[in-house]
C-alpha cells in the first residue's frame, strides 16, 4: 500500500503516482540557468481524478534558495513569472479589472505569503493601465467569516475580469520550501 502524500504541488503528485509513464502525459521542462520551469496541463477527467486537481494549466518554477539568489537571477525569475502570468491570463487591456487576493494568516509565517504579497501590489485606477485592486481577507479564525464569503462579496461588487489568488502551498518535500512557485489557471 502506497503511503498517502499531502501536497498542493501537482508535480509532487505526478512524480508520486508515476504519471510520466502514462501515454497521455504531456509536460515540458525548461531551464534558465539555476531556474527551472516545469509545465503540465491536466487535460482529461482521468488525470483530474487521479491527481485530485482541476483541469487546467500548471506551471512550477523552481528557484535557488532565497539566501543564494543573485540580483540577475531575481530579475530572471521576475521575467519568467511575468511570462507565465501572461500565458495564463491572456491578453490584458486597459479596460480590464484585475483583483489580487492575498490568502493566509498574517500571524503565521508559513501561511502569510498572500498577505505579504498584497503589501507590494501596485494598485492602479485605470487610464492607460488595467485597474488593479487588492484584498487580503484573512482567515476564518481571525474574522469569523469564511474567506470564500468575503472574496465572493468583493467579486460580486467590483466585477473583476481577472482574479489572481496568492497563497502558501503545502509541499511533500522539504526541499521545495521557499524555492517553488506554482502557478495555474484553475484552483489551488
Amino acid at each position: 500500500m502506497k503511503k498517502k502524500i499531502y501536497s498542493d504541488i501537482i508535480f509532487d503528485l505526478i512524480h508520486r503516482y508515476n504519471i510520466e509513464s502514462d501515454d497521455d502525459f504531456e509536460s515540458t521542462k525548461k531551464s534558465f540557468g539555476n531556474i527551472n520551469l516545469e509545465s503540465y496541463d491536466v487535460t482529461s477527467e482521468f488525470q483530474s481524478k487521479k491527481l485530485n486537481k482541476e483541469i487546467g494549466k500548471y506551471r512550477l518554477l523552481s528557484v535557488p534558495s532565497p539566501l543564494e539568489i543573485s540580483h540577475s537571477e531575481m530579475t530572471r525569475i521576475k521575467n519568467v513569472l511575468k511570462d507565465i502570468l501572461c500565458e495564463l491570463l491572456g491578453n490584458i487591456s486597459s479596460k480590464d479589472r484585475i483583483l489580487v487576493v492575498g490568502l493566509g494568516n498574517r500571524h503565521i509565517s508559513a501561511d502569510s505569503l498572500g498577505t505579504k504579497v498584497i503589501k507590494n501590489i501596485n494598485i492602479t485606477f485605470g487610464g492607460h493601465f488595467p485597474k488593479v485592486m487588492a484584498i487580503c481577507p484573512s482567515v476564518l479564525g481571525l474574522t469569523g467569516i469564511e474567506t470564500f464569503d468575503i472574496v465572493k462579496g468583493v467579486i460580486d461588487n467590483v466585477k473583476p475580469t481577472h482574479i489572481i489568488f496568492v497563497d502558501s502551498l503545502c509541499a511533500s518535500d522539504v526541499s521545495r520550501l521557499g524555492k517553488s512557485i506554482q502557478l495555474t489557471n484553475t484552483g489551488i
